[in-house]
């Protein structure tokens, strides 16, 4: 027995050591491998001249084999998407987890890696439809995983279903030092616990997220934006969001464009035809900013609801500055809900020429008809619709000091005059006696369009579409609104007359996609 005992003594170090030895997971929490063999190397050489040829879900499966083996990142390589791309098959991959995101946290030689793509995918405006991934347990979630300093422009992503642990969005879970551009969402979903967001999750030191929407409904607790989840050092640019928002189990930071933006840009942005739901801190542009610049933003048709820091445009707005921004939202809450902003704070905080004309649903003394109340900074040159919210103050609570705001009636937002020394030559305009004042970008062309590489102009005013198309040539095209159904087709001719609800259309002629916003 004595000598028994002694053999499994001697053995037993030899067995814990080997233990270490064995296969450790190719990913997060995951043992299930892509279907590997179906990877194929498009044509193509990956230069700018004669970047490589992504045409099938084979081509995307060999990007993120190359990637998420750290094979090679795709520095400066450049891809170009040749047609629409159907990813619905991934749902019955793994056992029903489908897709992995290309770059992420990945093992690697046993040793858990995180590994990005820093290439330029240009998706040409083509689609990629019925993306699905379903792994709880996974920390990046998204066609795209991990991008460090590369670029993703030009996508259209339809009907994705997304579902991890968090740093999620339906294109691009976290972007590091690059930039996203001209890429949309039509309908689907994303869900996470944290930072979550309808194209990209999460973005970081001087990322750019450029000319995008989003129509998907996103859900989460913490940090969730209709475009954005959260923005550390970034830049958000003239942003579309539309669908739903909503943060669950009692969360956070729920916003229409970015759920919290910390030492951040979000600069000509709208939230229109949208509905945010959350807990605390919940805002039509930003559920939060912190030492942030938010300017010329808008949020119209949309509903803001939550229990306290909600507001049309911010929900709580610290050390940061809010200019030339305003909101006709419905804005529900119980204490510190405001029509533009739901509180403000520290003295470093300002409100500049801005004005709220949401219904603020609640009668609390914390809430006000343009700002819920104040616990420091200044309010300069600011205007509210007194019409619209007879029972409510300009500013709740108690403390008034710094700012400048006037209650004006109907009548009066009709009139520039009323809006001293605001800029109507190149921020601001206004319809004389018809309309309250709208932001120039958004209402005028081109600026209110984005042109990719079209050789025409699309444009949407005085209930027409109208064309500019220099060649004379004889075109079709199909209009599309934001989930992707068409709403008309026909010939171009220079005038159209169509009634369209305010929102993001799109217009394809042949290969090219255009992008309309009608105000």
């Amino acid at each position: 027995m004595t000598h028994c005992f002694v053999k499994k003594l001697f053995l037993f170090p030899i067995v814990f050591f080997l233990s270490f030895l064995a296969p450790l997971p190719a990913y997060t929490q995951e043992e299930d491998e892509y279907p590997v063999e179906r990877a194929k190397e498009p044509s193509g050489e990956g230069t700018q001249e004669n970047p490589y040829k992504i045409s099938s879900i084979e081509h995307l499966l060999w990007i993120a084999g190359e990637v998420n083996s750290k094979k090679f990142d795709f520095t400066d390589v450049y891809f170009e998407q040749t047609q629409d791309i159907d990813m619905s098959e991934t749902r019955s991959w793994n056992g029903g987890k489908g897709w992995k995101p290309i770059g992420g946290y990945y093992y690697i030689n046993y040793l858990l890696t995180k590994v990005g793509f820093k290439g330029i995918y240009d998706g040409k405006n083509y689609t990629i439809r019925g993306l699905y991934e379903n792994r709880p347990q996974a920390i990046y979630g998204g066609l795209f995983g991990y991008v460090s300093g590369g670029e993703l422009k030009n996508i259209r992503i339809e009907a994705p279903e997304i579902l991890v642990s968090e740093n999620a969005a339906c294109l691009l879970a976290y972007l590091f030092d690059g930039k996203v551009t001209n890429c949309h969402v039509v309908g689907g979903s994303v869900e996470a616990a944290l930072y979550v967001g309808g194209v990209v999750g999460y973005i970081y030191s001087d990322a750019v997220v450029y000319g995008c929407s989003s129509s998907a409904t996103v859900k989460g607790q913490d940090w969730i934006g209709s475009i954005v989840g959260w923005s550390s050092e970034g830049t958000v640019e003239h942003c579309t969001a539309q669908g739903t928002v909503i943060a669950r189990d009692n969360g956070r930071y729920a916003g229409g464009v970015v759920g919290y933006v910390m030492r951040s840009k979000v600069l000509e942005c709208r939230a229109v035809n949208l509905d945010v739901q959350g807990n605390v801190y919940v805002g039509g542009i930003a559920g939060g900013s912190k030492e942030a610049e938010i300017a010329r933003c808008l949020t119209i048709k949309s509903t803001l609801k939550g229990d306290s820091f909600i507001g049309g445009v911010v929900g709580a707005h610290e050390e940061a500055t809010l200019q030339d921004s305003y909101s006709t939202a419905t804005v529900e809450g119980n204490t510190l809900c405001g029509g533009l902003v739901g509180r403000m704070a520290y003295s470093t905080a300002s409100i500049k020429h801005c004005f709220s004309a949401s219904r603020v649903e609640s009668t609390d003394a914390s809430c006000g008809a343009f700002m819920g109340a104040k616990a420091g900074g200044v309010v300069m040159g600011c205007y509210y619709a007194s019409d619209t919210n007879t029972a409510l103050e300009g500013v709740g609570g108690t403390s008034h000091a710094d700012v400048e705001l006037t209650a004006l009636n109907s009548e009066a937002m009709q009139k520039a005059a009323s809006f001293k020394e605001w800029d109507f030559a190149n921020t601001w305009v206004i319809t004389q006696g018809l309309n309250h004042p709208e932001l120039k970008w958004h209402t005028s062309f081109p600026s209110a369009i984005d042109r990719i590489s079209n050789p025409f102009n699309v444009w949407y005013s005085n209930s027409a579409l109208r064309f500019y198309c220099p060649n004379e040539a004889t075109l079709s095209f199909t209009l599309y609104d934001i989930c992707g159904r068409e709403v008309y087709n026909g010939q171009i001719v220079q005038s159209i007359p169509l009634v369209l609800e305010a929102g993001v259309y799109f217009v394809r002629v042949n290969t090219t996609v255009i992008k309309v916003i009608v105000p």
